[in-house]
């Protein structure tokens, strides 16, 4: 959630909070930083086994599925939408900011009860979930709290955010003031014009 997995950055070398140094057979450097102590790290004798059996514990990402497939496990469920797509057992990948700017892109209420999507819903939604994420991928990630690469740089998707953190901001299609809200403990912007 905070935590940074960073290579060959030597202020980590001295920074609070790296956890751990692991010497790489190139001589440079990989560092574990936490700060709040959520993540850890694990020592595993056969990585594509322990991949495999950490895989079997996610539900698919966006792309691994295709809109009937998504339809079928949201229509299974009366939660709030946004808690079934943050929900990684049954759809993995989905973070806060994308969840919030997919519901957004697709028009849909974060609230809403999912079993209530229709099927044409359920199909904007998986594909506003893959535009935002892959929108995400293509500037580095979202930069606006820790998160940086692997390299130690920022990515810039904060610049492009469509409603996450835009409190009192106007909507980019309607033009009313967004608003924050809470859904399942997280915070959740929406325009109440918009979505429904």
């Amino acid at each position: 959630m905070t935590g940074r997995l960073v290579v060959g950055v030597g202020a980590y070398e001295t920074l609070p909070h790296t956890r751990v140094v692991i010497a790489l057979s190139d001589g440079s450097k990989m560092y574990y930083w936490d700060a709040r102590t959520f993540g850890y790290v694990k020592y595993v004798a056969n990585i594509k086994e322990e991949h495999e059996r950490q895989k079997r514990k996610l539900g698919p990402d966006p792309w691994e599925i295709n809109e009937e497939e998504f339809f079928a496990i949201i229509k299974k469920y009366q939660r709030p939408i946004k808690n079934l797509i943050l929900d990684q057992v049954l759809i993995s990948g989905v973070g806060n900011i994308y969840a919030n700017d997919g519901l957004w892109e697709a028009g849909i209420y974060p609230e809403r009860s999912a079993d209530s999507l229709t099927q044409n819903e359920c199909g904007r939604l998986l594909l506003s979930l893959r535009k935002v994420m892959e929108r995400g991928l293509a500037t580095g990630g979202a930069s606006d709290n820790s998160y940086v690469n692997a390299r130690g740089e920022k990515g810039s998707y904060q610049n492009e955010f469509r409603v996450y953190k835009r409190t009192g901001k106007p909507c980019l299609k309607c033009g009313n003031k967004l608003e924050r809200i809470v859904v399942g403990g997280r915070g959740t912007w929406v325009c109440k014009k918009c979505q429904n």
